[in-house]
């Protein structure tokens, strides 16, 4: 990849170079040049020191007032029951821990490449950005699927993919196997993330990861259902107004 961009982009002239082994020297270093590593680390540095001053900001700041999170307001389906305060407090607070927890990874997986990249036991190709792009990030199954970090992925579907052909016997391609899949790798991943917690000394009462993942491929199916849905109907109107 290093070579064909020398080649085809960058168009190095070959000039200057001389033949034989000087010539081989100097081709190799050209292909490490260190200007490239340069500009990795400067941005995974810039960001990562970025990422740890916010998260820093973010701890140091004042609790809530202890009365807005009581055993009584901890509820998920009687939002009626939630003030406006509360609801406030909920989503101010639900948008701390995720960009919290956002920023935590990002800080040790730049942290990690750039201890590698440094020592040479990595380049920087071998350290992509561990998050994908905000703008695509604009359903739940893009959310999950390209937006946040994928180091589980391929364990969490392997095993998902296990569980839907051989103990259900799921037709590849049907949408039972589709979505056997996905409840299986979101429950996979909430026992991950369960055990997590369980690490850290989370009480199993305090616990939510065994609730929070598998709704997540709920709502995966719901929101390819409005989706299949809204699509006839746009793909109706288009049809009736093109005649």
């Amino acid at each position: 990849m290093s070579a064909s961009e020398i080649i085809l982009v960058s168009r190095v002239d070959p000039a200057p170079i001389s033949r034989g082994i000087s010539h081989a020297y100097h081709a190799i270093a050209l292909l490490w040049n260190q200007r490239r590593i340069g500009t990795f680390l400067r941005r995974r540095l810039t960001t990562t020191l970025a990422a740890y001053l916010i998260l820093d900001a973010i701890v140091s700041a004042p609790p809530p007032p202890p009365a807005l999170h009581t055993v009584q307001k901890q509820t998920l389906f009687a939002i009626h029951t939630l003030t406006r305060d509360d609801l406030t407090y909920r989503l101010i607070a639900t948008l701390s821990y995720w960009f919290s927890g956002f920023l935590l990874l990002l800080t040790v997986s730049n942290t990690l490449a750039i201890l590698l990249v440094l020592t040479n036991l990595s380049t920087p190709a071998d350290r992509p950005p561990l998050f994908g792009a905000l703008p695509a990030a604009h359903s739940l199954r893009r959310f999950w699927g390209t937006l946040w970090h994928q180091c589980l992925r391929r364990g969490l579907t392997g095993h998902a993919d296990l569980v839907a052909d051989r103990l259900l016997r799921a037709p590849r391609g049907t949408r039972a196997s589709r979505y056997a899949r996905l409840f299986a790798a979101f429950l996979l991943s909430g026992l991950v993330h369960r055990a997590c917690e369980r690490g850290m000394g989370v009480p199993p009462a305090d616990g939510g990861a065994l609730l929070f993942f598998p709704l997540q491929a709920l709502g995966i199916l719901a929101e390819d259902a409005v989706q299949a849905v809204v699509g006839r109907r746009v793909r109706a109107r288009v049809g009736r107004a093109l005649g």
